[in-house]
């Protein structure tokens, strides 16, 4: 025989949950905070909070020639790995928050408004790493000369491919007494290999 709850209790319990969740999926740690489990909250607020005063701090002291790093390539796939590290922290901690309140269930009504807040995160992370990767892609079609695309081919010549380079002039010398035959060294006058 299975105990449940009476309805009413389910449904505070319910909201309670989703409150939870919320307040986490505004800033983690704070439904872990409404939970009651301080050191949690802590622990999930600390690294939005060390990366929040980074950048307020390069907002503050920042170069002309540190914002045009916004540019580089490599500052933005590591905004996309950021993001992405962001995106779990954030969805941890929403869906514990959820969790300690619910208990081991995701049925309800709260549960659903739980799964669309997650929903909900996945796209608010999503969009950034996109206009990080289409950034990307326009920093490339600018540095490769214009639009690149499946047809075309790279621009510049491969030289790994390319014929064999001529000889120095010291190789042309000394070839040049033994054999003239090669298209690189002329062949002297009257002379004929």
């Amino acid at each position: 025989m299975r105990l449940t709850a009476h309805p009413a209790i389910q449904s505070q319990s319910g909201r309670r949950a989703l409150l939870a969740a919320f307040l986490s999926f505004l800033f983690p740690g704070l439904g872990q905070a409404y939970n009651r489990q301080p050191g949690l909250a802590w622990v999930l607020a600390a690294p939005v909070l060390l990366l929040v005063a980074t950048i307020l701090l390069v907002l503050a002291v920042g170069t002309s020639q540190l914002f045009a790093r916004l540019f580089d390539i490599r500052f933005l796939i590591g905004l996309i790995v950021l993001d992405a590290v962001m995106l779990a922290w954030r969805l941890v901690a929403i869906v514990q928050a959820h969790l300690h309140r619910a208990g081991r269930g995701w049925r309800g009504a709260a549960s659903w408004a739980t799964a669309v807040l997650v929903v909900l995160t996945l796209a608010m992370h999503a969009l950034p790493a996109y206009y990080a990767a289409k950034g990307i892609d326009t920093i490339n079609t600018v540095a490769w000369g214009g639009t690149r695309g499946a047809h075309q081919q790279n621009p510049f010549p491969n030289f790994s491919r390319s014929p064999i380079h001529p000889p120095s002039p010291t190789f042309r010398a000394e070839s040049a007494s033994t054999s003239c035959s090669s298209a690189w060294i002329p062949c002297p006058a009257g002379r004929r290999s």
